[in-house]
């Protein structure tokens, strides 16, 4: 099992989501030929900064929980360079590996929110107006320099 972390504002949230994909893209260019049939060399440039979509992400109240106030701090943040939001991830037998970041050595990486999705459905509610579930959704990150 997972354990997955945002730090902002000095303040660390436990995020309790159901599984986290990382999205990377390298820039390439390749040259065609003219009437060419074979294929062509391709090299890689650069790469697009990775992103990390976190999955079935519930927002729960409570000390050191990821609220739906704290995410739309950390969304509204205009991050300068130091200001930030890091991403921790620990997994595998025991929490024992860590998630690095880009660079291979960072396990605290550095991100922004580049989108959340949290669909609100009105039936999910009793008569009494007791919610019945813990709201979940989705948040795409996107690591920063």
């Amino acid at each position: 099992m997972s354990n997955i972390k945002l730090t902002f504002n000095s303040n660390e949230y436990n995020v309790s989501c159901s599984n986290i994909t990382i999205g990377w893209k390298s820039n390439t260019v390749a040259k065609a030929n003219a009437n060419g049939t074979e294929a062509v060399e391709v090299q890689t440039q650069s790469f697009e900064n990775p992103s990390y979509s976190l999955q079935g992400v519930g927002l729960i109240e409570g000390t050191g929980n990821l609220t739906y106030a704290i995410l739309l701090d950390m969304a509204k943040n205009k991050y300068n360079g130091s200001n930030g939001i890091t991403l921790t991830v620990d997994y595998g037998v025991g929490g024992t590996d860590l998630l690095v970041g880009s660079d291979g050595t960072t396990t605290d990486i550095p991100v922004v929110i580049k989108s959340f999705n949290f669909p609100i459905d009105t039936k999910e509610y009793d008569d009494d107006g007791t919610r019945r579930h813990i709201l979940t959704g989705s948040i795409m990150l996107m690591e920063t320099a």
